[in-house]
């Protein structure tokens, strides 16, 4: 496998952006269950290509990145403050001392040919190495219990499990994090 490297997200991605969250393996997990338009993830995604979101109306440092082995696009990576965005279904303050520098990390394959083949852990750990690693000591993820292929992939990247959070009757988060 090349080397994998990133090139910041550009509104010219959103048409693969579009294909590949419309992938049964990504919407599962990732974003809305219902069909991802061009329109919405336009109306989503622009900001992230100028390094924000919107919470509340203020602007959020985010870092959306394409994620590619030699010149061939294959996945998404975006990172933040972990205590700037809300999570679904609890209070990371609750769990992590809210002064920590804590950054965290949401990531899928979006192409089919490269899932069951390495690819989510060289992502993680090049991306760890390249980009969060320089910004924050300590990275979380937050997967669903559920989803054992991440959960397997955070494990082999080197994130630990922290603590089950329960986000709804019989839902559970898994909190894990990786320090530098």
């Amino acid at each position: 496998m090349d080397l994998i490297h990133f090139k910041p997200l550009e509104i010219k991605h959103f048409p693969l952006l579009k294909r590949w969250l419309n992938e049964p393996h990504v919407k599962q997990w990732y974003g809305s269950q219902k069909e991802s338009t061009l329109t919405a993830i336009t109306q989503k995604y622009t900001s992230y290509t100028q390094g924000y979101k919107l919470v509340d109306g203020v602007k959020k440092t985010i870092q959306a990145m394409i994620a590619y082995n030699a010149e061939i696009p294959f996945g998404y990576i975006q990172l933040y403050n972990a205590f700037d965005f809300p999570r679904d279904g609890y209070d990371l303050k609750k769990y992590v001392a809210s002064e920590a520098m804590l950054g965290s990390i949401d990531l899928f394959i979006g192409d089919p040919k490269f899932l069951a083949k390495g690819y989510g852990v060289l992502l993680s750990q090049q991306f760890l190495q390249d980009i969060a690693f320089k910004k924050f000591n300590k990275i979380m993820v937050d997967p669903d219990h559920t989803n054992k292929r991440a959960i397997k992939c955070y494990e082999k990247a080197g994130f630990k499990k922290v603590i089950y959070i329960q986000t709804d009757t019989m839902t559970y988060n898994i909190l894990m994090m990786i320090e530098r």
